[in-house]
């Protein structure tokens, strides 16, 4: 922000559309900056469904802020005083460039140690941190995690699962015998009133990984229809055609976070879309309807189950 403060940038180009990506154009439009998001796939934060990714950048769009998908940048080139970030295609000049292309683990110099590694580089840890060498544990952004649900080893760099791995690393290290669970890969973040989170798998990921996997896509409001206040918000709930278990959701729109939460905890007791149908949530005109939108969405999953 010292940058922004001296120099007052007018256009900026972003290069990468991930959390970071779009995080730091939520930043910069604060200050009145022209903002080109340029992305390499055909959509932004990872694997996001489509009904929910549209839902998102349209929103994203409506503020203002411009997105190239498709697109590769080759070059970027300093002037005296601006930037001149060159793709496949075209060329582009801004005030400022920032990168936020994703994070690898910075573990090259482990390569020939004889640590089992992900082909990321990831350490490949177990559920107490434990490397493949005794006595050597990795935590955080450079390790590995089991995926609760598919059961896999997995690379999803984030604080919250640093925070725990960590914990988990340096009480065994002191003698303990912790364990962690896992994860499901729950995510959220938004652009100014648009909110977008995930947890558990896609409908794509779930029929990839071997499940007969269905899914309801469900809009509702955030509170009761006369309710002041109340906006608008989607799910996409993916559940098991045979047992219902649920497998993951996706969420756009507002007030999700604790929608996305009561999804999350059922994902860890490999819950059902008729046990989260038949859930006494907490009701009140100012925070829900009284059919909340997770219940609309059990309800009508039973119906394909």
């Amino acid at each position: 922000m010292n940058f922004i403060d001296k120099n007052k940038p007018r256009k900026a180009i972003i290069i990468g559309g991930g959390f970071i990506g779009i995080e730091t154009a939520e930043a910069l439009k604060k200050h009145n900056i022209d903002i080109t998001i340029i992305e390499g796939m055909d959509h932004v934060l990872g694997n996001i469904e489509s009904e929910i990714h549209e839902e998102f950048i349209n929103g994203i769009k409506e503020k203002g802020v411009k997105i190239i998908f498709n697109t590769f940048v080759k070059d970027i080139i300093k002037g005296n005083d601006e930037f001149n970030v060159i793709t496949e295609n075209e060329s582009y000049t801004a005030d400022m460039v920032i990168v936020s292309i994703g994070v690898r683990p910075n573990t090259q110099f482990l390569k020939d140690k004889g640590l089992n590694m992900a082909k990321n580089g990831a350490i490949i840890v177990n559920e107490k941190m434990e490397t493949s060498i005794k006595d050597v544990y990795a935590a955080g952004d450079c390790a590995t995690v089991n995926h609760f649900i598919t059961k896999e080893n997995v690379y999803i760099p984030l604080g919250t699962t640093a925070n725990k791995q960590g914990r988990i690393a340096g009480k065994n290290l002191a003698g303990g015998n912790d364990s962690f669970i896992g994860v499901v890969g729950s995510l959220i973040t938004k652009f100014e009133d648009i909110e977008y989170a995930k947890t558990g798998l896609t409908l794509q990921e779930a029929r990839d990984k071997g499940f007969d996997a269905e899914a309801v896509f469900i809009k509702s409001g955030s509170r009761a229809h006369y309710y002041k206040g109340s906006k608008k918000l989607k799910i996409k709930l993916v559940f098991e055609r045979k047992t219902g278990r649920i497998l993951g959701a996706q969420f756009v729109g507002g007030e999700i976070h604790p929608r996305l939460n009561t999804i999350t905890s059922l994902l860890y007791t490999n819950g059902t879309v008729d046990q989260l149908r038949n859930m006494d949530l907490a009701y009140s005109p100012p925070f829900s309807p009284v059919w909340d939108i997770d219940l609309v969405a059990a309800t009508q999953a039973v119906k394909k189950i």
